[in-house]
């Protein structure tokens, strides 16, 4: 999926994703109840798991400005996989996900 951004969004992006994730597995093991902010995050944009929380999120810098993209990690017919996505269970479509981080323009793809 493919969408424009600023990097203050990006980052917003994904400090929405990983708090509303959910520890799972063994990341029970180094789960902390931080709530994140913007300034948490640089621009590297791989969320795997997130001090236990499972978030699933790869965010990728296309060519222009502001172009981005998301790898939509084991999703079906762009629905997120709860068992992958643990934000999904807040934000169960990708565009309500980004709507929660204030992007708006974005296409299925």
């Amino acid at each position: 999926m493919k969408f424009k951004a600023t990097e203050d969004q990006v980052k917003n992006l994904m400090a929405v994703a990983v708090n509303a994730s959910k520890p799972m597995g063994l990341g029970f093991v180094s789960y902390t109840d931080k709530v994140f902010a913007v300034d948490d995050f640089d621009l590297i944009g791989h969320l795997d798991y997130v001090e236990g929380r499972m978030v699933k999120l790869y965010i990728f810098r296309e060519l222009g400005d502001d172009n981005w993209s998301v790898n939509k990690y084991s999703h079906f017919n762009n629905i997120p996989n709860i068992g992958y996505n643990s934000w999904a269970s807040i934000y169960p479509t990708y565009e309500e996900l980004f709507n929660a981080a204030g992007i708006v323009e974005f296409e299925n793809s």
